[in-house]
């Protein structure tokens, strides 16, 4: 999954991550992962990821849940972020995804 921006014509273009993000992004977090049922609710999880070339990948079964989301609506967001209290951080992303 790409970072994603989406432009006032409503095209969604690339976004290269902040050092800030960057940071987060090739951390050892949990990720929250967000996709769309095909009734229109939200499926939201815990999973690891790896942040490599830009992209995020997640582990999954092809018969999970997610895998089934994405290939019925190819959008989803992640949230990455840290705890530590009074220390809060976090980056969101959102854009195309695809199962592989």
């Amino acid at each position: 999954m790409a970072n994603l921006h989406q432009k006032e014509d409503h095209e969604l273009v690339p976004v290269a991550p902040d050092d800030f993000a960057l940071s987060l992004l090739n951390g050892r977090h949990i990720a929250s992962l967000a996709t769309q049922r095909v009734d229109g609710t939200i499926h939201l999880t815990a999973i690891w990821y790896l942040y490599k070339d830009g992209h995020l990948y997640f582990p999954t079964s092809s018969r999970s849940q997610k895998a089934r989301n994405v290939e019925a609506n190819p959008i989803a967001t992640a949230m990455v972020d840290t705890r530590v209290p009074g220390q809060e951080q976090g980056v969101s992303v959102s854009g195309h995804a695809k199962v592989i």
